[in-house]
């Protein structure tokens, strides 16, 4: 279920915990019952319940993590940086349904 705010032209989608069942509104209130509630942070929650993947970078270690579900292009290792030919700071990953 999507809810619109116009004044603030944002979108907020109900998310279901997975481990109580709670109706949370979007990725926000999601990571705050993490937190609070069950002491988990939000990527690994993701991994466990979501079934998220780590991207690789290409020396095949996990890409660096930067923000809420954005990961860097690399590793993070200047060789990897340089080697990246497409140059992307950050790239999002979300889980398809």
């Amino acid at each position: 279920m999507f809810e619109f705010y116009i004044p603030y032209l944002i979108f907020i989608i109900n998310i279901e915990c997975k481990i109580y069942n709670s109706k949370l509104k979007g990725k926000i209130g999601l990571s705050r019952h993490l937190k609070f509630s069950h002491n988990k942070n939000f990527i690994n929650y993701m991994i466990e319940y979501e079934d998220l993947k780590i991207p690789k970078c290409i020396c095949e270690k996990k890409c660096k993590y930067k923000d809420g579900l954005i990961f860097l292009s690399t590793c993070g290792d200047k060789k990897c940086i340089k080697k990246n030919t497409k140059r992307k700071k950050a790239k999002i990953y979300e889980r398809k349904s």
